[in-house]
Order: C-alpha cells, then structure tokens, then sequence
C-alpha cells in the first residue's frame, strides 16, 4: 500500500501485490486487509492503469487516510469495528453524468459506513483516539517510517 500511495506503482500492481484476500473476501480471516482492501479500493480508477500522481492524486484527506491505514497495519492492533466492506457504490458518485450531488469525500463515506457510538470515524481503521494517538506516538519514536 505505501508503494501505491507513494506513487511508486499503479493501480493494477497495487491489486497484484495486495495480499490475496480471495473471492470470498467477505469471509476472510483478516478483518482488518479486508476492511483496508475495500477502502482503497475507492483510491483508485477500476478503467484506467494509473499512479496516484496527477489527475488521480488523493486530497489531502486521502493521504491522511491513507497514513493512518499504513501506521495501523504497523500495528499489533486488532481491527474492531463490525465493518468491512466499503465498497458498496453509489453510482452518482463514480459516475459524473449521474451525478446530483457533489463526489463525497473520504471522512462521509466513513460515517455512512460506520454507525458504531463507541467508535471514533475519525480516527478510522483505528477504532479509539487513544490507540491512534498511542500508535503515533510508537512510531514517532522509533525508526519506522509512515508515509
């Protein structure tokens, strides 16, 4: 996933390097390369070989995103929200002559997808403040680098 939001691969080897999470996805043992599979997948365009370097580059928001995927898989944390899937579409938003409202950005499609109370969607794939603030704090110290 760095390599990909780096832009140092495209979108098609970045589906190749992914780890398999087969065709069963939804059923996969590792709920978090799921949940982060599904996400990114909304990175990307599914017609076009691409980096994420011009046209398609990620706002400002999406790196953001992107960076906290990266530190959480760094991370010996378990994935607990009941969520995984984040790949349900609303055509209006891929689609420009559908649409009617503008392209939703990356933190309201996370509220839409995740109606946990407990939880923290800003801090998502982590699930609490503290645990991403702890993380940040993990890694700031050592010798790993996050984006």
């Amino acid at each position: 996933m760095q390599r990909f939001v780096e832009g140092a691969t495209t979108n098609r080897a970045y589906i190749q390097e992914y780890p398999y999470v087969g065709r069963f996805w939804r059923r996969h043992r590792d709920r978090a390369l799921v949940a982060l599979y599904t996400m990114t997948w909304n990175f990307y365009d599914d017609f076009e070989e691409h980096t994420l370097e011009g046209k398609f580059a990620l706002p400002d928001e999406g790196l953001q995103l992107a960076a906290r995927c990266l530190l959480f898989l760094a991370t010996t944390l378990e994935y607990e929200w009941r969520t995984t899937s984040f790949n349900r579409i609303d055509w209006r938003e891929r689609i420009p002559f559908l649409r009617r409202a503008p392209e939703t950005d990356h933190a309201t499609r996370l509220e839409r997808f995740l109606r946990e109370p407990e939880g923290n969607a800003a801090v998502w794939p982590f699930y609490r403040e503290s645990d991403y603030r702890e993380a940040i704090e993990q890694f700031s110290e050592g010798s790993a680098t996050i984006l």
